[in-house]
């Protein structure tokens, strides 16, 4: 996915964006957004305390409303423009920080959003250990390998 229609992130304006606040581990919450009555952008600013799993969902009745998260200088971290669709969503491992959710309005139509954001505990990765040793033969000579 190529992310070409998206706006320049020069163009935002972050001292405006509403405040989501903690975003906690297993916790969900959902805002709710109208663009183009007041501009075609809005920001929102969260805080993830801890590194984890961040799903945005979006959901419009008009398909070319898009979002970006970025961090907190700005720089894009991820974002979804799926053209045509009216649901837009993600879901991206992030460490902890501050964060901001810029959703904007490609052709300048006036639409209604829901907005979900859920955050979860980073998929595990379990090491096993096991101790063992496989000999291999092979024309006469031995191999040795040991795994840990």
């Amino acid at each position: 996915m190529t992310f070409d229609r998206f706006k320049p992130v020069n163009s935002i304006f972050t001292d405006t964006a509403v405040t989501v606040g903690n975003l906690k581990v297993g916790e969900t919450k959902t805002l709710h957004g109208l663009l183009g009555v007041y501009g075609f952008n809005d920001y929102y600013k969260l805080t993830l305390e801890s590194q984890g799993i961040l799903e945005v969902r979006l959901a419009c009745p008009y398909p070319s409303v898009d979002f970006q998260v970025l961090d907190k200088n700005r720089v894009f971290v991820a974002g979804s423009c799926e053209g045509g669709v009216s649901k837009e969503s993600l879901s991206k491992e992030i460490d902890a920080g501050d964060f901001y959710i810029w959703i904007y309005c490609i052709a300048g139509t006036a639409s209604n959003y829901s907005l979900s954001l859920s955050f979860s505990q980073t998929r595990s990765r379990s090491i096993t250990t096991s101790s063992k040793r496989v000999i291999y033969k092979l024309k006469e000579l031995e191999f040795s390998e040991m795994g840990i």
